[in-house]
């Protein structure tokens, strides 16, 4: 099973530092209703990682037992290149730094929904945003390829959504524990998100990107 979750983490991280449900979640930590709503989106983001996971566990992309030089390498490599280049449009579609910044589509989305309308965004955002969808069902693809028992995988897909949304659990508790003591902090991130949106997503792209590229020339031709 440490096979399968380490196969995996590199996706489960991708998805943990990826900044849109960072900043998804800490406008829910700004409305009026907090703790309801912040639960909401961090329910649907677990949730539509963890489908997501589950499907690839399920779908064949990989064969138990397949050589690792196979399948896994370039599937690495491919979402390396995705990501590079969707980091190089981020960057170019970056506002000058005179201008102000809209606010994000997202973020208006969320000032506007009711608690279940959160959920869905949460869901949303893990089951059907490209670069994480990819992660997920890679990650839970690397998960079933190991051939594990039943219980095993179920741990193993366990411990890939945590690692996975952590960046968005452990937020919420904090915010529990603080209460308004953090709304300072928070605000000052909002602000921050916004305005430097597309650079710190084009980061983020590119530094997955190439952590994947480089795995897999690894497996293919090291």
């Amino acid at each position: 099973m440490g096979g399968a979750v380490g196969g995996s983490v590199g996706y489960a991280l991708g998805i943990a530092i990826s900044p849109i449900p960072i900043a998804a979640l800490i406008l829910t930590l700004l409305s009026v209703n907090p703790r309801r709503a912040s639960l909401a989106f961090t329910f649907g983001w677990v949730v539509g990682i963890g489908c997501v996971a589950a499907i690839g566990v399920v779908t064949p992309l990989f064969d138990a037992g397949d050589d690792p030089s196979d399948r896994r390498g370039w599937i690495r490599l491919t979402l390396g290149v995705i990501l590079v280049l969707a980091a190089i449009r981020r960057w170019r579609a970056r506002p000058d730094l005179h201008d102000e910044p809209p606010t994000p589509p997202l973020m208006r989305a969320i000032d506007r929904a009711g608690a279940f309308g959160i959920l869905g965004i949460g869901f949303a955002l893990a089951a059907f945003n490209p670069k994480d969808t990819l992660l997920a069902a890679a990650g839970g693809a690397e998960i079933g390829s190991a051939d594990l028992p039943a219980e095993a995988t179920l741990v193993a897909l366990v411990v890939f959504v945590a690692i996975a949304a952590s960046t968005v659990i452990v937020p919420v508790g904090a915010s529990m524990i603080a209460g308004e003591r953090l709304d300072g902090h928070l605000h000052r991130s909002r602000e921050l998100l916004i305005r430097h949106d597309a650079a710190v997503m084009a980061i983020v792209l590119v530094g997955v990107g190439f952590l994947f590229i480089t795995e897999a020339i690894e497996i293919l031709w090291g």
